[in-house]
């Protein structure tokens, strides 16, 4: 490739951006583009040798003259390498040998003549398309193959030389082994098999060795490559046979192995029937061993195994067997026997049961005593089996209904104590479940118990106070003094009746109220149940009448005509409401009496028609029940406070009437009619006088503009305080009217126009007049023409709703106005164009140039472009011209899709446009940079570096290394470098280096290296 790079300038050495550069090349034209700094860049294939002509051309534009430069490149003729590629073959093979001649950068080079020299035999061939040609021979010489290769060279090729070797070895052959299928002892074995050469071709008449578990017989094959070979199975197990060719001087040895199983001879077991029998009795299992011809087999050990415990026996001269054993297990009881064989014999065995019975079960249960509730009740007794032996093992014993158990002694004796929880006749019942042995069995009984002595005690009770808590307790007993828990107890408080229950240490506790004064009567009664009698206790105590307390509301300061409520509480010294009592109320001599409700309270309402200081008395004379009480109080009466209202006045012309009325009550809106109220209009009095609702009504003309003052009094008289009311009203200037037209929706960036009206309320036209106008944050005068009208255009800067404010600031006859309205302003579409993307190789960079601008082709700078590659998104920033200009690394082959695109922000909307290029299959370079022996040894190390033609390092790559024509595969680094040790002969190797290609990358064969290992 010939790089050809320069620079753009002007004649101030700034640099010429995106200018188009034609080159030529001996008459030959290419284009490119100046890039950044004004710099450009074009790659081309040298295609003649000698010297080269490069002229480069700038045509100028409207801004720049044209310039042009000249160069000159020599181009020397290339060098050649000639690869050969020969596989090592075998005796009686065809060998396929393809030579290929290629240039420096392992480009091919077609229709060039060959010599070719094979074994002293010599052809001529003309290279194919692909630089190569393949010519077929028959290999008959066993050992090394020598091949030389050489080409004379042309105008634009130097000559070269290149040899190779390969390897003609003997004949592989196959043996294949069969041998008779699975047989038994002294059986016949017959091994038969072929011999072929390694295209299964039949070698006939070849002496064939055959080795059985170390014996050797020997055979040979027939005219179809077949031998067969027949002995006696002398071994149980498996036997292996090895069959054995031991080749010639151009058929390598082989051998194939098998195996045949040699089985034993089968045996067979029978046992004679055993009869059911009790637990614990004596039995005999016997039965017989045979072959499985039916002759016996004698002296031979047989196992038994009952219930998993093993017995030995020996069988006799006929093969039977005998073994005597105790009935240990109650049920069905497995047996099998088993014949472990031996190397003649195969193992056998047997499986049979037999059943052994349980033992019956006998309960004996002694005679009960009766005894009292609450005492132990003992029953005793034996468990044993039908034949009177103690039996230990568990019982279980019913109570009445309540379930007990207990186990026997070795003896089978038991005891079981309980106590006597139900009066009258008491049932139990005793089972035994029996078990793996024994039996099941089950017995009755049934004893008496009658019913125990109880006791009841009061504890004292002190005097008490009227509605005080009296707690009755005491205890329940039997009469030997053991508590009665869980009992119910009837107390008698007077004529009222109570329940208690006594708890865990026998007491029983009641809390009932003292609400009769004097002498109250207790008893105590327990009335019997089923298991103790009954019993009662009685005792008295005194209750004294309760002290009682009055409390009164506070009532606070009150104006003369107002209602007072005299309200209180009576409860006792504890704070319980007292209901239903009489109270004696005395305001200012004047005597209530009042009720005390649910709560206590008690209530009286009257009138404060005295001002001053009003006594209070509030009296409870007692009763049956409680104390009496008292309390005295006051209460502060003062002058009423009044209301005088003026209502509302809305704002009026100058010189309009205005009414200003009201209303005079009492502070708790008691109208006070035909009443004397002063009115002062901005210092001019006049009197008037309520009607009988309170209201007063004054019509005044307006004099003065702006706020103008009233104030409405009364001075009081004994009862009532003197009262003071003030108001305002507004007479104001005329209102004015604002038209402000409909604004239609435009673009961002475009213009807007606000156009409208003014005039007064009454519809007359204000020209020559200026308003103020607000739109966009911004505000500009103005100035209505002499029918009123006005208009403003301005630039829309702002997407989404915009409003406009137009105001006129009043003046001594008008008052200030304002009006507003909405418009929409959308926002602005784009444009974007794409350069033609021209095509480039895997991992070469790719520039893609563009211009962006607004639909009204107003340039956008400064703007971030998206560029998505197959997918993968890169951001690229316009100039001030908004042009963008992004180079991205290629890494995908064939054509990648482009799209372009700008997402738009809050003033302009989002535009995608798509393109493509295409990418091909990028060169590569495979340089033999060292090529070292490894001290004494025939081991050589080959290293060298993997690039593609540009440059870049190709890591982790597989690079085919063959040394004298034998392949190795070696694995570049993270630096693009492979480095291989492999084994080489003495004297002179070929190498050559290659690469097979991949999707991204074409394939390349190198020149042969030749290097001597002494």
């Amino acid at each position: 490739n010939i790089t050809i790079t320069g620079t753009l300038i002007d004649t101030k050495n700034t640099p010429i951006l995106q200018a188009p550069i034609t080159i030529t090349i001996n008459g030959n034209t290419y284009t490119t583009t100046t890039k950044e700094n004004g710099i450009y860049e074009f790659i081309i294939t040298a295609n003649k040798t000698g010297q080269n002509n490069i002229t480069v051309t700038y045509t100028g534009n409207q801004n720049y003259n044209p310039t042009t430069a000249n160069t000159t490149t020599t181009i020397t003729k290339e060098n050649t390498r000639i690869m050969i590629y020969v596989e090592n073959t075998c005796y009686n093979e065809n060998s396929t040998i393809t030579v290929r001649l290629i240039d420096k950068n392992n480009n091919p080079i077609s229709n060039a003549t060959i010599s070719v020299t094979i074994n002293k035999n010599a052809y001529d061939a003309k290279t194919s398309l692909n630089g190569d040609f393949t010519k077929t021979i028959q290999t008959l010489i066993i050992g090394t193959n020598n091949i030389t290769a050489a080409y004379d060279g042309n105008r634009d090729y130097n000559p070269t030389t290149s040899n190779a070797t390969f390897n003609v070895t003997r004949q592989n052959t196959r043996i294949t082994v069969n041998a008779t299928k699975n047989t038994k002892l002294r059986n016949n074995i017959t091994v038969t098999g072929t011999l072929t050469d390694k295209n299964n071709n039949p070698m006939t008449q070849a002496q064939i060795t055959i080795n059985i578990n170390g014996n050797t017989y020997t055979t040979t094959t027939n005219n179809e490559g077949r031998y067969t070979y027949t002995t006696k199975a002398t071994k149980t197990g498996q036997n292996n046979i090895t069959a054995t060719y031991n080749g010639n001087q151009y058929y390598e040895d082989t051998s194939a192995k098998s195996s045949i199983n040699v089985n034993k001879i089968g045996s067979t077991i029978t046992v004679n029937g055993v009869p059911t029998v009790k637990y614990y009795s004596n039995l005999s299992i016997s039965g017989k061993l045979m072959e499985e011809n039916g002759s016996s087999i004698s002296s031979a050990p047989v196992k038994l195994f009952v219930n998993n415990r093993e017995y030995s026996v020996t069988t006799d001269n006929e093969g039977k067997f005998s073994c005597m054993i105790q009935a240990s297990s109650v049920g069905v009881n497995n047996v099998s026997v088993r014949y472990p064989g031996n190397e003649n014999y195969q193992e056998s065995g047997i499986q049979t049961t037999f059943t052994v019975a349980k033992l019956n079960s006998r309960i004996i249960l002694n005679q009960i005593s009766s005894v009292k509730y609450g005492q132990n009740v003992t029953v005793t007794g034996r468990l044993v089996d039908e034949n009177d032996n103690p039996i230990k093992d568990s019982l279980s014993i019913t109570l009445n209904d309540k379930r007990g158990s207990v186990t026997t002694t070795s003896t089978g004796t038991f005891t079981y104590t309980a106590t006597a929880a139900i009066t009258g006749q008491n049932n139990v019942s005793i089972t035994y479940n029996g078990n793996n042995v024994y039996q099941s069995n089950k017995t009755q009984a049934n004893f008496s118990v009658n019913r125990e002595e109880s006791k009841i005690t009061i504890t004292p009770i002190q005097r008490v106070v009227y509605l005080d808590t009296v707690t009755v307790m005491g205890k329940l007993a039997d009469k030997n003094n053991v508590v009665l828990i869980n009992k119910t107890v009837i107390i008698k408080v007077n004529n009222r009746e109570f329940r208690a229950t006594s708890d865990s240490m026998g007491r029983y506790a009641l809390d009932v109220e003292a609400n009769s004064v004097g002498i109250n009567n207790v008893t105590v009664t327990f009335n019997a149940d089923d298991c103790y009698t009954k019993s009662t206790s009685s005792m008295s105590f005194t209750v004294d009448k309760r002290n009682t307390i009055l409390t009164m509301s506070n009532i606070g300061n009150k104006g003369y005509g107002e209602n007072i409520i005299i309200s209180g509480f009576l409860k006792d010294n504890l704070g319980n409401n007292i209901k239903k009592a009489n109270i004696t109320l005395v305001f200012n001599g004047n005597k209530f009496t009042a009720t005390t409700n649910d709560y206590g309270m008690f209530s009286v309402e009257t009138k404060a028609n005295i001002v001053g200081t009003n006594n209070i008395t509030v009296t409870f004379n007692g009763n049956a029940n409680y104390d009496c009480a008292s309390l005295m109080k006051t209460v502060n009466v003062k002058k009423q406070d009044l209301k005088l209202s003026i209502n509302k006045i809305g704002p009026v012309g100058f010189g309009d009437n205005v009414t200003v009325t009201g209303q005079f009550s009492d502070a708790n809106g008691k109208i006070l009619g035909n009443s004397n109220v002063k009115i002062s209009i901005n210092g001019n009095v006049v009197t008037v006088k309520t009607n009988k609702n309170g209201v007063y009504n004054y019509t005044y003309k307006t004099r003065i503009m702006g706020t103008n003052n009233i104030t409405v009094s009364y001075p009081g008289n004994k009862n009532y305080n003197e009262i003071i009311s003030k108001g305002t009203f507004f007479v104001e200037r005329q209102n004015l009217t604002i038209i402000l037209n409909s604004i239609s929706a435009v673009a961002y960036g475009d213009n807007v126009t606000v156009t409208g009206k003014f005039t007064d309320k009454t519809g007359k036209l204000l020209g020559n007049s200026v308003l103020k106008l607000s739109i966009g944050g911004k505000t500009f005068n103005v100035k209505t023409n002499k029918n009123g009208e006005y208009s403003f255009t301005t630039r829309a800067g702002k997407v989404g709703t915009n409003t406009v404010t137009l105001s006129y600031a009043g003046n001594a006859r008008y008052n200030p106005h304002s009006t507003k309205r909405s418009f929409n302003v959308r926002k602005q579409g784009l444009k974007i164009s794409v350069d033609s993307i021209r095509e480039v190789g895997y991992g070469d960079n790719v520039i893609i140039t563009g211009k962006f601008t607004d639909k009204n082709g107003k340039l956008l700078g400064n703007s971030i472009i998206r560029i998505s590659i197959n997918g993968k998104i890169y951001k690229t920033k316009t100039n001030t011209k908004g042009i963008f200009n992004c180079s991205i690394r290629t890494n995908k082959i064939g054509l990648n899709n482009v799209t372009v695109s700008y997402p738009g922000n809050d003033r302009y909307n989002s535009i995608s446009i798509k393109s493509s290029f295409n990418v091909r299959k990028q060169d590569v370079k495979i340089s033999i940079d060292s090529v070292k022996q490894i001290s004494n040894t025939h081991n050589i190390t080959v290293s060298g570096k993997f690039t593609d033609v540009n440059g870049r390092l190709l890591k982790n790559s597989n690079v085919i290394i063959r040394v004298n024509n034998v392949k190795h595969i070696a694995k570049t680094d993270s630096a693009g470098v492979f480095r291989i040790s492999v084994n080489a002969r003495t004297g002179m190797n070929n190498i050559t280096a290659s690469y097979a290609g991949n999707s991204n990358y074409n394939s390349v064969v190198m020149a042969s290296e030749v290097f001597e290992v002494v």
